[in-house]
């Protein structure tokens, strides 16, 4: 008894720390307690509050401290793992006849979007991928991924697969599930921003969904440079900067040497413009 005890009074402490240390955005404190508080929390004694509003608050905190430090990859896992444990709170709630299931879908809504957005968050994995035993990050990746319920550092193609397998999808609005067609089915880098700025607009005026806007574009721009190198070897600047239009140039220069420095693109199509000389010539041509 003395024991369980003193593990949920650790567990308390643990939490208000981790909670608090959000608040205060001292978030190198908040990521060493989240570890602290992940190991109290698979302590056998503490199997009930594995099933209570103390894994939602963890996952919370954890998702807000994976966002700020740019690790987008982990903070789609701990929103998925959100989006489950209150789906399955609702249902039990659904089952005793406390609420409809149509109210249970609604209260699920705005959480299957930021799921989604999460995951099309995540930038796209190189075209040729580090053996993982030269992943200079490899053991804090795993370390990451141990916080989010992960034995291995997970993938983006199994994130955006269980959006799929585990009908997240249904929940989403019909705008939103045309990104996901836009950004990881459809092929039409001609038309791409022009159908996808309206769905932008629509999450830069939802004050709950705003925060995923730039790193979407990021994403989507690295698609459209991916699927522009399948039919181009050669575009004037002028015409990309109207393809890719719902960034500013400056940006897309950036991102697009970015990508290619990580191997998300490969061999991109060769850019010029008269050769815009306030341009470096290593940043208009991508490729030798």
């Amino acid at each position: 008894m003395e024991q369980e005890a003193s593990l949920r009074l650790r567990l308390e402490i643990r939490s208000e720390q981790l909670n608090a240390a959000c608040t205060l955005e001292l978030w190198q404190l908040a990521f060493e307690s989240a570890e602290e508080l992940h190991g109290l929390l698979l302590h056998p004694n503490n199997r009930k509050a594995q099933k209570s509003n103390v894994m939602l608050n963890y996952y919370d905190k954890v998702s807000q401290v994976f966002w700020v430090s740019d690790n987008y990859l982990f903070h789609a896992c701990a929103m998925q793992r959100i989006y489950n444990l209150t789906e399955r709170q609702l249902l039990r709630q659904v089952a005793k006849n406390e609420i409809t299931r149509e109210q249970a879908n609604k209260s699920l809504g705005t959480l299957a979007s930021k799921v989604l957005l999460g995951a099309l968050s995540v930038p796209p994995p190189p075209v040729k991928a580090l053996d993982g035993d030269m992943d200079p990050e490899k053991d804090k990746h795993v370390r990451m991924a141990s916080l989010v319920g992960h034995t291995n550092v997970p993938q983006r193609k199994a994130i955006i697969g269980e959006l799929v397998s585990k009908n997240i999808m249904a929940n989403v609005p019909t705008e939103l599930r045309e990104m996901f067609a836009f950004v990881e089915t459809e092929f039409d880098p001609l038309n791409l921003s022009k159908r996808i700025k309206p769905l932008f607009s629509i999450i830069e005026n939802n004050p709950e969904l705003v925060s995923y806007l730039q790193a979407l574009k990021q994403v989507v721009l690295v698609r459209l440079v991916q699927q522009l190198s399948q039919v181009y070897q050669t575009m004037r600047i002028s015409d990309f900067a109207k393809l890719a239009d719902f960034l500013s140039l400056h940006d897309c220069e950036k991102l697009i040497v970015q990508a290619v420095s990580n191997n998300q693109v490969l061999d991109p199509p060769h850019f010029y413009k008269a050769l815009w000389p306030q341009i470096p010539r290593h940043v208009c041509r991508f490729s030798q």
